[in-house]
């Protein structure tokens, strides 16, 4: 009972192994898993186990990705494969530098197990040559003391491999009761070394319950399991003792065992619940699988909401190790889906954007040609339809926005920049017409009516060499110029009427000279002398018809109707028109 009790090494290894957890490193970044791979650096290699094998498969697959994204990069740059040289970044190269020291002290260490292992097998080999020499040699005083050094020796030695382990042990215990049993051993010797035997194995059962109070149970565990190497090591006690020791070093066992059992059912007991937060947290993802939307800020929200899913997934400990790989698979392929739909929505928007600043930079170009055209109205024009086109024109990169933009504003602002400073100047201009114009409305207000009319018209003249005026004083100053040179000609002493019309007429002609719609004005007042002539010569006619009427000259006389005098001043008349029309006719050539 007591041997098929101690060699249950395979049920206890099972129960020390059981709550060894199993951590879901996917989403971890490349920093994430080297902070996680560093908490190993104080461990020693036993307790390091294969987690560390995890990590660096997980790293390894990102490395991976890394490296054949900067490959795709090189290549879209215009880059041939066979000149890629990738560097690796900082984290990588201290990455592989811990796995690679971690790994060594790990093979070190069973390295150095399997030579002690090996090392105490010919030792232990070396003892049961010497204890069967021993056992069947002959007896002499010094055959019990070397019976015990062996005893010592043996039970001072470490584990052998598993395989000889059984063989090895049956072998000792086999000599060693036929020594006990089968030489004339005196039984006080006998008696005295199963009273040390009792005291080391009540040391052993002390330090069993001891294991108790420890708050670590699988390292209790291990403690456990070297106290049962040493209890099968010490040799027999008295028999009257036996059973009893047995069943208290069996007893603190089953505690530390019972206790140890209860932490991997609690263990496991919280795993099933991580199953189910996980699943929970499963389903909060799945409408993100297929998710899709043309709207920027949209993506930004649905994203916030799958990393907050991965933020809770990997607050949520360890799940039952048959389910951790289906689980882990599910959450972190509905994760990369997610990211994959993003990256692609992405893509095209870079595409397009890519193509809204090929369109902007010709809108730049388009508008910097025309920056330097002196035909500001259509220019303008021209240029408001581009910046209406640019208007319609999607983003572009966000590295490029602010540089085409301000090369679009910088274009448009040196055009209408120009543009405006020559309307100010053109302002400037037609304010000091406006001014000389008074000026020279008040000069002739103040010239003499009488004698020499030289003055008058030469200021005529020079109000026709003026330019034009601020639109809202045309009609102030034509006004006044019409008041003022209309009130000199009235005035005028020593002068007919048909004079003093010829003086209006020319005044009127030249201060039509600047005017846009002088040949229409000047066309209007020709119809009109050419209507009076008409009615004058018509006139004429008439009167000269209607004197054939009146043969009889005392007959007119009578009725005090002249018709030579009335047609003479007719034709009077009509010299003065045709006076007036050469007048008009002169300004049209002129």
């Amino acid at each position: 009972m007591e041997e098929k009790y101690l060699n249950s090494d395979e049920a206890q290894d099972a129960l020390h192994n059981s709550q060894e957890e199993v951590i879901d490193y996917e989403g971890f970044s490349q920093e994430e898993l080297l902070e996680e791979l560093k908490k190993f650096k104080a461990l020693d290699a036993p307790q390091i186990g294969s987690s560390h094998k995890d990590i660096r498969e997980k790293f390894v697959e990102l490395f991976r990705e890394e490296k054949k994204e900067a490959l795709q990069r090189f290549l879209d740059e215009g880059g041939h494969k066979d000149d890629f040289e990738y560097r690796a970044s900082a984290t990588s190269r201290e990455f592989f530098e811990l796995v690679e020291a971690i790994e060594k002290r790990i093979k070190n260490y069973y390295q150095e197990q399997e030579e002690s292992r090996q090392a105490n097998l010919h030792k232990k080999r070396k003892l049961l040559d010497e204890l069967r020499d021993l056992v069947h040699g002959p007896e002499s005083q010094d055959t019990y003391p070397k019976v015990r050094d062996i005893q010592e020796e043996w039970k001072g030695l470490g584990g052998v491999p598993q395989q000889y382990n059984q063989e090895l042990w049956d072998n000792y215990r086999g000599l060693l009761d036929i020594y006990y049993n089968n030489r004339s051993l005196s039984f006080e010797l006998k008696e005295l070394d199963r009273k040390k035997n009792l005291e080391a194995k009540t040391q052993l059962c002390a330090k069993a319950e001891g294991l108790l109070e420890m708050d670590d149970m699988r390292q209790a565990l291990d403690k456990l399991k070297q106290l049962h190497e040493d209890y099968k090591a010490i040799g027999p006690v008295p028999k009257e003792v036996q059973e009893e020791l047995w069943e208290r070093f069996k007893t603190a066992s089953d505690k530390v065992y019972d206790k140890r059992r209860e932490e991997v059912e609690a263990f496991r007991k919280q795993q099933e619940e991580n199953l189910q937060l996980k699943q929970a947290i499963i389903e909060r993802v799945k409408p993100y699988q297929n998710y899709t939307s043309n709207r920027i800020d949209d993506w930004k929200q649905a994203t916030e909401a799958v990393l907050e899913c991965q933020r809770l997934w990997k607050l949520v400990g360890s799940v039952p190790a048959e389910n951790a790989k289906d689980v882990g698979n599910e959450f972190w392929g509905l994760s990369k889906d997610f990211f994959n739909n993003k990256k692609e929505f992405f893509h095209e928007l870079d595409t397009q954007r890519e193509k809204n600043l090929k369109a902007k930079r010709e809108l730049c170009e388009k508008v910097e040609a025309l920056v330097d055209n002196d035909d500001f109205g259509s220019t303008a024009e021209k240029i408001k339809g581009l910046q209406r086109e640019w208007k319609k024109v999607g983003p572009v990169p966000k590295k490029f926005n602010e540089e085409v933009f301000q090369r679009f504003r910088k274009a448009c602002d040196a055009f209408f920049n120009k543009r405006r400073e020559s309307f100010e100047a053109k302002e400037k201009e037609l304010q000091d017409n406006f001014e000389a114009k008074k000026a020279l409305c008040d000069q002739i207000a103040g010239l003499p009516t009488t004698g020499s009319q030289e003055e008058f018209f030469g200021l005529v003249e020079k109000w026709d060499t003026i330019g034009f005026v601020p639109r809202a004083n045309i009609s102030e100053i034509q006004e006044r110029y019409e008041k003022v040179t209309d009130g000199y000609v009235d005035a005028l002493e020593g002068i007919s009427d048909e004079e003093r019309n010829k003086f209006r007429l020319q005044v009127q002609v030249g201060s039509l000279k600047n005017n846009p719609n002088a040949e229409k004005i000047l066309q209007k007042k020709m119809q009109e002398f050419r209507r009076k002539i008409s009615d004058i010569e018509n006139e004429i006619n008439n009167l000269n018809t209607n004197a054939g009427f009146f043969a009889n000259a005392d007959v007119m006389a009578k009725l005090g109707v002249s018709v030579d005098d009335k047609v003479s001043k007719l034709e009077a008349e009509r010299k003065k028109v045709k006076e007036l029309m050469k007048i008009l006719r002169d300004s049209q050539k002129g």
